[in-house]
């Protein structure tokens, strides 16, 4: 193991004391040091007993700080496995934060800056709609920014266009062709990060990395080869897929009904990854964001400020957040939702918050109560947070 990776995941020692909820400005108050035993604390509190399972890493300053786990990964139904920080999960939409760093990596060892289109890396037998063809189409940033008015043009087609919509291969050939609405209001849809699983592809093949153009049949391999080589080797990670792998790994589950099987919500070979479907523990995303926001090793340090300022990878701006900033203000969350018609369902959150505190939390299942801070991941690690804020 590297000197670097010895140093990231030295364990945190320090303890604090008890604390009461705090507001934005107590947030930013000098005289306050975080505590990660009360944010764990806080986390462990609000969801023992409601859920399957879950799973948390948190970290400060590039260093895993705590990090633990409760209940099953897998119910007896399925041969009962139990959670650990370090079981795999279907991070969902959680996987745009990782997807946006991997476009980032690329981007930045291919010499392409974000601000440039993405006209010429698409498919050569796809139709480029308006907003996609030429140099004033959209860009990879505004991809990554839900700038692209995706969303918009969804939200304006009739019932027969949005049922070919899609996030695979010919749903996504669908989108390009219908066109996209450059430098649009931010909205979020999953198209935006998907369509980085064609133009990943697209990138290696025009710059001679790969023999073969982008295909339904290879852009999914394709994609998670180049996620491992050039984002997930560097910091010390093995190789993620979007299937289950022998290692126990955790299935989604109706916490009601201890009899239904778990589900693994894979997506097909063409749909994996971009915007969903990437399976990682606590801990390897832990590892991830402090590879990729505390050290040179994946990204500069100006690609990682931009990162927050601009939202790379993060769920968009809205009238509660999450808010744009500096190292130093930040305050930037990414959530993940999967549901199924017969109960199933996965939440998951990655956070980024001053005092350069990570913390990601995976649950796999609904969430049993009433209290909407406990059903939101992210707006309940936020919460921990802030009552994890104490006086030196």
């Amino acid at each position: 193991m590297s000197t670097v990776k010895r140093i990231l995941w030295l364990p945190f020692l320090g303890l604090a004391a008890c604390s009461q909820w705090q507001g934005a400005d107590d947030i930013f108050a000098g005289n306050k040091v975080f505590s990660p035993a009360l944010m764990e604390a806080e986390i462990r509190k609000a969801y023992e007993g409601i859920v399957v399972g879950f799973s948390y890493a948190i970290s400060q300053n590039g260093q895993l700080a705590r990090s633990g786990a409760w209940g099953l990964a897998k119910r007896p139904v399925d041969g009962e496995a139990p959670m650990a920080a370090a079981t795999r999960h279907n991070l969902a939409s959680v996987s745009k934060t990782v997807n946006a760093l991997f476009a980032l990596v690329v981007l930045k060892r291919l010499g392409i800056d974000p601000d440039t289109p993405v006209s010429p890396w698409l498919p050569a037998g796809w139709v480029q709609g308006a907003g996609f063809a030429g140099a004033s189409g959209v860009t990879f940033a505004q991809l990554l920014e839900h700038r692209s008015g995706l969303k918009q043009a969804f939200d304006a087609m009739d019932d027969w266009g949005k049922e070919q919509w899609g996030n695979d291969w010919d749903g996504l050939a669908f989108v390009v062709a219908n066109g996209a609405m450059p430098g649009s209001p931010p909205a979020y849809k999953n198209a935006n990060h998907a369509l980085f699983r064609v133009l990943i592809p697209g990138l290696l093949y025009q710059k001679g990395y790969v023999a073969t153009p982008p295909s339904k049949e290879t852009v999914g391999s394709t994609y998670l080869e180049y996620l491992y080589r050039w984002l997930l080797e560097p910091a010390g990670l093995s190789w993620v897929d979007c299937t289950p792998g022998p290692r126990g790994e955790a299935l989604a589950y109706d916490f009601v009904h201890e009899e239904v099987a778990g589900r693994s919500f894979a997506p097909s070979p063409d749909a994996c990854g971009g915007h969903s479907g990437l399976r990682m523990s606590a801990l390897e995303l832990a590892q991830l964001l402090a590879y990729a926001l505390h050290t040179e090793v994946l990204l500069p340090k100006g690609v990682r400020e931009e990162m927050l300022l601009r939202l790379w990878g993060w769920y968009p701006a809205g009238q509660e957040g999450p808010y744009p900033g500096d190292e130093a203000t930040a305050r930037v969350w990414h959530p993940g939702d999967l549901y199924a018609s017969a109960g199933p369902e996965e939440h998951t959150c990655v956070l980024r918050y001053p005092r350069q505190v990570e913390a990601v939390l995976l649950i796999n299942s609904d969430i049993y109560t009433a209290l909407a801070d406990v059903k939101r991941p992210c707006k309940l690690l936020q919460k921990a947070y802030a009552k994890a804020l104490v006086a030196p």
